[in-house]
């Protein structure tokens, strides 16, 4: 199935996996206490399934080489096999250079094979940070690498920054991997440039994700499906400004047939348990937004198969 901007077939595609999404989010381990009581039994044991690990299926182990430590190990569960011929690129902030990332790199690389999967997290990064049309960007804060040539984690280590990175262009990695699935995760450093400069800032926001969108699925794309991870709740950023940014992304998305994944749907920023900045989530907390991504990303793998 070969996905075109405002085809029939995407807006089917679009609405089936939307209402996969609005499925999942009854699931009361991706919700609030508050919000969780009053769900069936059987919404709990979906999300169970979904989100243990599958002690038959062998686990990824991630290296760190640039930190020299290794990570966690993560197991992951797909109901059914996937499309193994689909290449994968992942690109993300800060998110994605931590335990988010971790969790969706490891689900990726278990049921894609390292060869087929890019992953790549640039800390202090926004979509204009990724376009050839802009100036370089170094990240001060984390940087991460996983690429069939192997992986690289920069991050905080005992009290020491990590070192600096420059950010690679998504042209430059469209044209160097060639992926038929693109995976988004940004906007979250959007938010501190809405609160700076207000809604004057929107028209120029709005013109880097269109030059964005235009950058991943323009003309010679090899993309087929786009998927764009919205930030989840912060208790950091005002609504309004959360609600801006979860706006532009969405309205991009339709306009050029991405599918948006709002994550707020399924999160929520409580201080202390959490994190403790408001926007960055520990590994507890980045696991439980994780697992309806990843539900979300074997529904459209293993039901909607994107071929070459």
């Amino acid at each position: 199935m070969i996905l075109r901007p405002r085809s029939i077939i995407q807006s089917r595609l679009s609405l089936a996996l939307l209402l996969a999404a609005l499925c999942a989010s009854c699931a009361p381990s991706f919700q609030p206490a508050a919000t969780a009581q009053g769900q069936s039994e059987a919404s709990d044991a979906a999300v169970a399934a979904a989100a243990k690990p599958n002690p038959a299926s062998h686990s990824q182990r991630l290296t760190a080489v640039a930190s020299g430590r290794p990570t966690s190990t993560y197991n992951a569960t797909a109901v059914n096999p996937l499309n193994r011929s689909s290449k994968v690129l992942l690109i993300g902030d800060s998110l994605t250079v931590g335990p988010f990332g971790d969790q969706v790199e490891a689900w990726l690389l278990q049921n894609l094979g390292p060869n087929r999967v890019a992953v790549y997290g640039s800390c202090g990064s926004s979509p204009e940070s990724w376009l050839a049309s802009h100036r370089n960007f170094v990240t001060p804060c984390g940087f991460r690498e996983t690429t069939p040539q192997g992986h690289i984690l920069e991050e905080y280590q005992h009290g020491h920054r990590p070192g600096p990175v420059s950010t690679p262009k998504i042209e430059t990695l469209m044209t160097r991997f060639r992926p038929q699935i693109v995976i988004v995760q940004l906007g979250t450093n959007h938010f501190d440039t809405l609160l700076r400069e207000g809604k004057r800032s929107v028209p120029q926001l709005e013109e880097i994700y269109e030059a964005f969108a235009n950058a991943v699925y323009g003309p010679g794309s090899s993309a087929r499906m786009v998927i764009w991870i919205t930030p989840p709740d912060s208790s950091k950023f005002p609504k309004w400004v959360q609600d801006e940014v979860e706006h532009l992304i969405s309205s991009t998305n339709q306009r050029h047939g991405f599918y948006t994944f709002q994550s707020r749907r399924f999160t929520h920023y409580t201080p202390g348990t959490t994190g403790s900045d408001g926007v960055h989530y520990n590994s507890a907390a980045a696991a439980a937004w994780a697992a309806p991504v990843i539900r979300m990303l074997d529904a459209a793998f293993t039901k909607f198969r994107v071929k070459n």
